[in-house]
């Protein structure tokens, strides 16, 4: 029997990482235990986790560290890459949801690559069940493409009320959340990189993917804004 295990790192972009030596500690002892058991390793980084420039962005950079010590170990894995979550809509205190806004640094109509938590584990699952249609693959994983213009109306459907959308400024997001985030949303602002998302679904059609509206219809709202 093949066995498999499932590592999911922390991916989450608007929350304070954890220390990336940590990180790089933890996902290379991940990689030993799986090359020690002879185990497929199922690893959850980040797009571009497979390149060697680094993106100035700790979160993103332990994960390339992680993925190039692996591409060196005999190690039956998986490498699933994605894009910025869905669920980050759910810290209020940044997304301005708590406001009644929708909040981002990115220009409104600034289309960007999201992926659910709920496509993350299914692609996962999907990956630990077939190792050996997935062992030695890396796949960047995206659930839509939406602009924060199209995040809050779709916002607004669901909640049943006006959600405007607001960009906040960069120097405003350098002071809350630090030099690491604004880094990023910088690097998103610039981008013309998109993943084939359309490809993506129909390839892996098991993975019961969802748009950015399923995917908000799936949030108890009433809770979240609550707290």
């Amino acid at each position: 029997m093949t066995r498999s295990f499932l590592s999911c790192q922390k991916s989450s972009s608007s929350a304070p990482p954890a220390g990336r030596d940590e990180e790089v500690a933890q996902g290379r002892l991940l990689v030993d235990t799986a090359a020690r058991l002879d185990a497929h390793l199922v690893y959850s980084s980040v797009r571009g986790g497979d390149r060697t420039e680094t993106a100035g962005v700790d979160h993103a950079d332990s994960k390339q560290l992680i993925e190039a010590y692996l591409r060196r170990q005999p190690v039956r894995a998986t490498v699933l890459g994605p894009v910025y979550f869905m669920e980050n809509a759910l810290n209020l205190g940044f997304s301005g949801l708590g406001d009644g806004v929708l909040a981002s640094p990115l220009t409104p109509g600034k289309p960007l690559d999201q992926v659910s938590v709920l496509d993350i584990a299914g692609m996962a699952v999907h990956a630990v069940e077939n190792p050996a249609e997935f062992a030695g693959e890396r796949i960047d994983i995206a659930s839509d493409r939406v602009t924060g213009q199209e995040a809050a109306r779709m916002l607004s459907e669901v909640l049943g009320r006006e959600i405007p959308y607001r960009q906040t400024p960069m120097d405003m997001v350098r002071r809350w959340a630090g030099g690491e985030v604004a880094t990023m949303f910088e690097n998103f602002e610039r981008n013309t990189d998109f993943l084939g998302i359309e490809a993506l679904h129909a390839k892996y059609p098991a993975v019961r993917w969802h748009s950015y509206a399923d995917w908000a219809k799936t949030v108890d709202w009433d809770r979240v804004l609550a707290g």
